[in-house]
Order: C-alpha cells, then structure tokens, then sequence
C-alpha cells in the first residue's frame, strides 16, 4: 500500500544555508531582473518589478532573516509565492530541489 505525500516542498538556497517553502504557495520561479527601488522602503525590499501588469513587489529574504544583503546576479531567482491574498517575490541564491513529505513536523 502506498502512502500518500502530506506535503511538497521547494527547497532553496541562501548563502550556506538551506530553506522550504510549500509549493502550494509558489506561482513561478524566474531569473533575476532588476528591480525599480522604492522610496522608504524597508532595507529588505529591493524594489518593484512588473510581471505581466502586475506590481510585484521584491524581498531580499536574506536580508529579511538577518543573514546580510544579495548582491543580485544572474544566478540568483526570483521565486514568485502567494502569502495570504499578495504576491511577493523573494529574491534567493538559488533553486534547490522538490521534496514530498509525510513528516507532520514540518
């Protein structure tokens, strides 16, 4: 018999260390793309981009967590996720994998 999978996680990179989202709340990963900077802004928002006519706006997740800010690059992405009724972008190193887990403790 088969057990089903209770969750299914993204799994991404900031610096050295490793995070998960459920891939519920993840709409799309894409590139880096430069994003136009708001005034008065917290430090960690790094700003706005437009994906496909609407504001999205950018969080640099490591500045958020306390670990310092990304210098963006062409290896860093973009992961697009739905928290509440928001799109936010969180700007990653990178893209890890995709697990399936039973573990209620997650």
């Amino acid at each position: 018999m088969q057990e089903s999978v209770g969750q299914e996680l993204i799994s991404f990179r900031i610096g050295e260390q490793e995070f998960c989202v459920d891939i519920m709340a993840v709409r799309e990963i894409r590139g880096w793309t430069q994003a136009t900077p708001l005034p008065q802004a917290p430090s960690y928002v790094r700003g706005v981009i437009n994906l496909r006519g609407a504001v999205l706006p950018i969080v640099d997740l490591a500045a958020r967590l306390g670990l310092g800010a990304t210098e963006p690059s062409v290896r860093n992405v973009i992961i697009v996720v739905r928290i509440g009724h928001r799109l936010v972008g969180l700007l990653v190193d990178a893209r890890e994998a995709y697990a399936a887990t039973n573990d209620p403790e997650l």
